[in-house]
């Protein structure tokens, strides 16, 4: 399975390469490895996150409500997103949140003067 192939190692350090009839006794995880895919994750997250409601703006003509609502939805979902998958204090949250809500609120103020 890729779990396995990825992220397993052999306890002298090298990546597994198990031969066929050897029984394993004990499965050893890569911690690099696994911190590696996590950071992915989250990262991955934080990108769409960030360029969902940009695309949605872009593509769709949408109410000033609903753009509102919009801009209120991801600045909710990323501020959540941060609080549980990093290990951020409050304070590195209500900055992150303040920083993507006012990024989001300029490119919809540029937004809305490019269509008048």
């Amino acid at each position: 399975m890729f779990q396995q192939k990825f992220f397993k190692t052999r306890p002298d350090g090298s990546q597994d390469s198990s031969k066929e009839g050897e029984m394993e006794e004990v499965d050893i995880f890569s911690t690099a490895r696994i911190i590696t895919f996590a950071r992915f994750i989250v990262v991955l997250f934080a990108v769409l996150v960030l360029l969902i409601p940009v695309l949605l703006f872009l593509m769709t003509s949408m109410s000033r409500a609903c753009m509102a609502i919009v801009v209120l939805l991801f600045v909710f979902i990323f501020s959540i997103i941060m609080s549980l998958l990093t290990d951020a204090a409050i304070p590195e949250i209500f900055i992150g949140t303040s920083t993507y809500c006012a990024v989001l609120v300029t490119f919809l103020g540029n937004l809305q003067n490019a269509r008048t």
